[in-house]
């Protein structure tokens, strides 16, 4: 739903801001970005800070039938978690029991402490930005999705 602004161009009311979009090369490889705890993973009561146990999640299908949907249109899925690395291997367990297809999964380092919002910033500038084509974020936490 749309309403006009001052500027006489349709204003979403729904949005807190309008969107801020950053210059890409179209030319890179398509991909979508995802996030895990609370997005494609929901976790069912479990501590979001110790992901030990995180192949027992529930998988989100609406976001999983979504990510294989741009699979097959070619993109590239990239998973970006603010998990501890030390917690890959149940997240590969969740991720193979579910059946997700993904291109990367790009974890936070072991013992970082920062907000998730740095972490992914900085994943993304290192691994991403200028790499690929970023079509759109999926995250649960607007502060992330925001940066």
């Amino acid at each position: 739903m749309t309403t006009e602004n001052t500027n006489n161009k349709p204003k979403n009311k729904f949005l807190k801001d309008e969107p801020i979009y950053c210059e890409q090369n179209p030319d890179l490889p398509k991909a979508i970005i995802c996030d895990l705890d609370g997005t494609l993973a929901l976790m069912n009561g479990r501590n979001p800070f110790n992901a030990s146990k995180c192949d027992r999640d529930l998988l989100n299908v609406p976001v999983a039938n979504l990510l294989k949907n741009y699979k097959t249109l070619g993109y590239k899925i990239l998973l970006i978690s603010g998990r501890d690395e030390i917690y890959q291997e149940p997240t590969l367990r969740f991720l193979e029991k579910h059946v997700i297809t993904f291109d990367a999964l790009l974890m936070r380092k072991a013992k970082d402490q920062r907000k998730d919002s740095i972490i992914k910033t900085e994943i993304y500038t290192e691994f991403i930005k200028d790499k690929y084509f970023i079509e759109f974020v999926l995250d649960d936490r607007n502060q992330v999705v925001d940066t």
